[in-house]
This record gives structure tokens, C-alpha cells and sequence, in this order.
């Protein structure tokens, strides 16, 4: 909750911007709690917790900047539906793609970012794919 008070501030005088801030200081929330120890995971959630509230209080001042205010609600919905469903299918491909185990899953979040690690993914029977 306060990191949405503090973001949503900068956001009034930065811009949209700060969603970068927001998005890569979140984003090692996932080593921390599942590679570090107790406290570190612990830290982790603690820092999921300020990029969703972040996110949230960003995002929905975003699209009240863009959207007259009478299509707002319009708005909202859709944002909110699109969000829920992406969401959705973006865990349900990951609860796949775990059967094929969990380096793939690192290897695919690395390609997906831009990074290409040279090492081929491998399938269940420990066969290489090529990249």
C-alpha cells in the first residue's frame, strides 16, 4: 500500500516511465524467493508486494490518462479482463512447460528478456532442442 502512494506520486511527476523503475525493481523478487534462504525469500515477497501495488496504482492512472473520462469505466473493463486472461494463459503455459522442467522454465524466461544463454533446452528424455 505505500509503494502504490509512492509510485502513484512519482507517477504524477514523472510519468508513465516510472513503470520501468517499477517492473525491473520487482522483478528480482523470483531469485529471491526461490533460490535465497528464509529471509531472503521473505524479502522477495515483500518486494512482489511493491511491484503489484505499484503496478496496480500506475496502471490505472495510465489509462485514465488516455481514455476520455466517458469511456473510462469501458476502459477499466476491458484493461482489467485483458489483464486477468493474459495472466491466465501466461501461468497455464508455464504449468506446461514445467513438465519439461525447471530449466527450461529459466531458459525460456531468459530468451523471452532478451538474453540468450548457449545452452540448448532439453526435453523430458534429456534430449537437446535446438535453440
Amino acid at each position: 500500500a505505500l509503494a502504490a502512494l509512492l509510485f502513484g506520486r512519482l507517477f504524477d511527476r514523472i510519468g508513465i516511465s516510472i513503470l520501468i523503475v517499477v517492473s525491473l525493481l520487482s522483478s528480482i523478487f523470483a531469485p529471491m524467493v526461490f533460490l535465497g534462504n528464509f529471509y531472503v525469500a521473505l524479502a522477495g515477497m515483500a518486494l512482489w508486494g511493491v511491484g503489484m501495488g505499484a503496478q496496480e496504482s500506475i496502471m490505472r492512472a495510465a489509462v485514465a490518462g488516455m481514455v476520455p473520462m466517458s469511456r473510462r469505466g469501458s476502459a477499466y473493463g476491458i484493461f482489467n479482463a485483458a489483464y486477468g486472461v493474459f495472466w491466465f494463459l501466461g501461468s497455464a503455459l508455464m504449468g506446461v512447460l514445467y513438465d519439461f522442467g525447471r530449466r527450461n522454465h529459466f531458459l525460456l524466461g531468459c530468451r523471452a528478456a532478451g538474453l540468450d544463454p548457449d545452452v540448448p533446452p532439453r526435453g523430458k528424455g534429456g534430449q537437446t532442442f535446438a535453440p
